[in-house]
């Protein structure tokens, strides 16, 4: 399972348990009878459980909304993009953020166009799944750029690793 999914799981889940929050608190809201001190209680508890599934509905939805915004991006750079093979300048270990003890790779790379003489720079995001580490700085990476805005790209990071380093990650 992949990063993206164990996400999209975790997410689902905040989301899930918010909606039922919220309709819980709903319930206790509009439930007719009781003493009035009993009534009070219940208003609390509703209201608190009302807030609390509006946060954590947020906390779940947001993320997962922002997940499937890059996911159609990257597709859509996939299937409609321009590629350009570019160079890799440096291939860096992105302290600033550590899961485990483990930080993603980052790759920048330059594509120099070849009538403009135009040098354009790309930076991937994060990588953790694979083995970008294996690749060397000079080399060749693809990176597929939207042909009406070249600041919407992705760097593939696949596409730098030779077919026998794709074959030993994947054993």
């Amino acid at each position: 399972m992949n990063l993206k999914n164990t996400q999209r799981i975790i997410f689902g889940i905040f989301a899930i348990v918010g909606a039922g929050m919220f309709i819980g608190g709903v319930a206790m809201l509009v439930t007719p009878g009781g003493s009035s001190a009993m009534r009070d209680g219940r208003l609390f508890a509703g209201l608190i459980l009302l807030f609390m599934g509006v946060i954590f509905g947020l906390v779940g939805i947001i993320p997962l909304m922002n997940i499937n915004k890059q996911s159609r991006k990257h597709e859509y750079l996939l299937n409609n993009g321009k590629v350009l093979m570019a160079k890799i300048e440096s291939i860096y270990l992105d302290t600033t953020m550590s899961v485990n003890g483990y930080n993603p790779y980052v790759v920048t790379c330059t594509y120099t166009d070849e009538y403009s003489g135009q040098i354009m720079r790309f930076k991937s995001h994060r990588i953790w799944e694979g083995d970008i580490g294996m690749a060397a700085v000079g080399q060749e990476i693809k990176v597929y750029v939207d042909p009406a805005d070249y600041h919407t790209y992705y760097v593939s990071p696949e596409s730098a690793l030779s077919e026998s380093q794709q074959n030993i990650i994947n054993m």
